[in-house]
């Protein structure tokens, strides 16, 4: 007898960054591709045929030498019944994969975390989508052509709606079980302020130099500020001698998973520049310290303004003397550091974990599986 089992809808989720693509880019899976690729698919795999793009070890081979394209990514999508892909910055393989999902009529969902029309002059990212690029050029085509975008927050929606009536938002969630490790604590009894980033947050670091400076001038050794990830040197040449412990940043998530335990934060900074394309971020970094009971002090700002109750499971800062005032008081009061960082891991707990919402993206794939343009 035939087998009367439904086949498994096949989707080709694609994670990585193409810039990324080196000898092991498929572990080379940034912050974007793990949030919103890697890990609400992991929670699919049950429902669905998930092809995880970057898991695709014979990739490597099927490209030629200067990064031209030969027929691997049309082939995979044939072969699949849906394409759900975060931008990359490469464009002809950003035109590729739009030519194939047309040509064979496929559904194309594209998924946006960040505002890519507004991205700041200091951020590195900018050569990659000023107007006059290339990239944003075949991006906007992009963002008309796809069959429907997903996107973090509704500030991306009003900026994406200009593009695609199409548009969902699927905010970015956590998964408990991600941080089973334990938080350390500094040998010297020094109080560890942590920032953790990149370079493409500069300008957003800069709101908290004079923060630095007048803290360090006030408690001296008695606290450091831990630098994590990644700044222009000369920036933290900036901050006064002996402040800061600099750290590198990591390869995979799941060593920032470890790493941010082992930095030992004891206040968690998440500063953001007022700006436009700021006002698109996600309440990331508030979800990460939360898993280690890290209490946050943040920018009283765009993602973070509504999600982060002020006094409760995080406190928000607006001026300079806000922040100064804020961190202070965390610095005076352990048992404040303690209540304010356990009441955001239960918030983080309770509300923010994929397993309760991972619906959310079931909904999108069934609605647009079939989908013909």
């Amino acid at each position: 007898m035939p087998s009367t089992r439904r086949r498994m809808k096949k989707i080709l989720a694609f994670r990585n960054d193409w810039s990324g693509l080196g000898p092991r880019g498929s572990d080379l899976i940034g912050g974007v591709g793990y949030y919103r690729i890697q890990k609400p698919f992991q929670f699919l795999r049950d429902k669905y045929a998930v092809l995880e793009f970057g898991d695709i070890t014979a990739l490597q081979n099927r490209l030629k030498n200067n990064w031209q394209l030969d027929d691997i990514i049309p082939n995979l999508i044939h072969d699949a019944d849906m394409v759900w892909m975060k931008p990359i910055s490469h464009p002809a393989a950003l035109a590729q994969f739009a030519g194939a999902c047309e040509h064979y009529n496929k559904p194309l969902i594209l998924d946006m975390d960040d505002d890519y029309l507004s991205v700041d002059d200091l951020n590195p990212n900018r050569r990659y989508f000023s107007e006059t690029v290339t990239t944003q050029i075949v991006h906007k085509e992009l963002f008309k052509s796809a069959t429907a975008i997903t996107v973090s927050t509704s500030a991306l929606k009003k900026v994406y709606s200009e593009f695609n009536k199409n548009i969902h938002i699927l905010p970015n969630y956590n998964d408990v079980n991600d941080w089973p490790f334990q938080k350390a604590k500094r040998s010297d009894g020094r109080l560890v302020i942590g920032w953790a980033g990149s370079q493409t947050h500069e300008a957003d670091f800069q709101v908290i130099v004079p923060v630095i400076e007048n803290l360090w001038k006030h408690y001296g050794d008695k606290i450091i500020f831990a630098i994590c990830g990644g700044l222009p040197p000369k920036l933290v040449e900036q901050l006064p001698k002996g402040s800061t412990a600099v750290y590198s940043g990591t390869r995979t998530m799941r060593d920032y998973h470890q790493r941010l335990a082992n930095w030992g934060f004891d206040i968690g900074l998440a500063p953001l520049k007022e700006s436009a394309f700021n006002e698109g971020k996600g309440y990331g970094k508030w979800m990460e310290y939360a898993m280690y009971a890290i209490p946050t002090v943040a920018s009283d700002f765009g993602p973070y303004r509504g999600i982060v109750e002020d006094g409760r499971t995080g406190l928000l800062a607006k001026t300079t003397e806000d922040w100064i005032l804020k961190i202070g008081s965390l610095i005076e009061d352990e048992p404040l550091r303690q209540t304010i960082g356990e009441s955001a891991y239960e918030e983080v707990k309770m509300k923010y974990q994929w397993r309760d919402h991972i619906s959310e993206w079931g909904t999108i794939i069934e609605k647009y599986h079939a989908f013909q343009k």
